[in-house]
């Protein structure tokens, strides 16, 4: 014994350590929460393309890079609508409105504006893109109404859109 009444017994030697399992794989909470979390942010980028965007005026690259397409749109009109003044307009988010007057909008036969439109919307989509989700708007110049409208998200013209 030692003098502080313990006995002389070695300390017993200290376990190796179990190996630490690996680490879990995410569970489906946590996929979840990001897939939510993806989805949510991907609705507010389209909320905003669609209703922000074309209220923003546009930068000078943005209109500067579209300047060869507004002149092939403005070209197409001129052929269709040969005596009649057509302006664009650019807004943010390569949105364009094409001002015109409904009457003369209106000469052009029904199946032959719904084929305008499809062609200019095709022609503006290959400039905006995919991502944008642009839309190419034709308006009256008193009224201010809409005439036509082509989606390019959709591929889409309506020459109904009120």
């Amino acid at each position: 014994m030692t003098p502080f009444g313990s006995s002389s017994k070695k300390p017993p030697e200290k376990q190796a350590e179990a190996e630490k399992p690996a680490e879990p794989a995410k569970s489906s909470d946590e996929w979840g929460c990001s897939v939510g979390c993806l989805g949510f942010a991907f609705i507010l980028y389209i909320l905003a393309a669609i209703f922000i965007l074309p209220l923003v005026d546009p930068a000078q690259k943005d209109v500067d890079s579209a300047a060869d397409a507004r002149a092939a749109i403005a070209k197409t009109f001129a052929q269709a609508l040969p005596a009649t003044d057509v302006k664009l307009k650019q807004l943010g988010g390569y949105n364009l409105e094409i001002w015109i007057l409904q009457k003369e909008f209106e000469s052009i036969t029904y199946l032959d504006r719904k084929a305008l439109m499809d062609s200019v919307g095709a022609e503006w989509y290959k400039t905006a893109g995919f991502i944008r989700f642009s839309t190419v708007t034709v308006r009256d110049e008193k009224s201010g109404k809409n005439l036509a409208i082509y989606h390019c998200l959709f591929g889409y013209s309506d020459l109904n859109p009120n």
